[in-house]
């Protein structure tokens, strides 16, 4: 399912940019001890469930980071282990005001001539049938949409 999905999105979309902003701070995992992205899911970081999920590959994503997190959890180190060095990242030297602020530093890396798609990363989603349907249409696109 996944490569059928990952090769339909690639041809396509062909390149695009992928930012993931992951600069965001949640009291509630950090006083456990870990952060958002790195909570073990059923023996994985949930970041990594997440990406298996998408029709896309996050190894040429970018990814904005507190620098805080890199201090404290080696969140590079972990990033590049899930998803390999051509990933590129980008450090909020302080917490932003939120993801749209976060996606701003990474604004000189955007490749305009691209589409640009921006992953906020913290939900899991199922996107077969939106894929078959997004097919359909592509397929179907010369066909008449409406009738009068």
């Amino acid at each position: 399912q996944s490569t059928f999905l990952y090769k339909f999105v690639r041809r396509k979309v062909g390149s695009m940019n992928l930012v993931i902003p992951l600069a965001g701070v949640d009291k509630n995992f950090e006083d456990k001890g870990t952060i958002k992205c790195l909570v073990d899911v059923s023996g994985k970081p949930v970041i990594q469930r997440i990406a298996e999920s998408r029709p896309f590959s996050f190894s040429k994503a970018i990814f904005i980071l507190l620098r805080k997190h890199q201090n404290q959890y080696a969140i590079d180190t972990k990033l590049r282990g899930l998803f390999g060095d051509k990933i590129t990242i980008v450090w909020a030297e302080k917490e932003t005001d939120g993801a749209p602020q976060s996606i701003l530093l990474a604004e000189h890396l955007i490749n305009n001539n691209e589409p640009l798609l921006i992953d906020l990363a913290d939900q899991y989603l199922d996107l077969h049938g939106f894929i078959i349907s997004l097919k359909l249409a592509w397929d179907n696109r010369d066909a008449k949409r409406y009738s009068s």
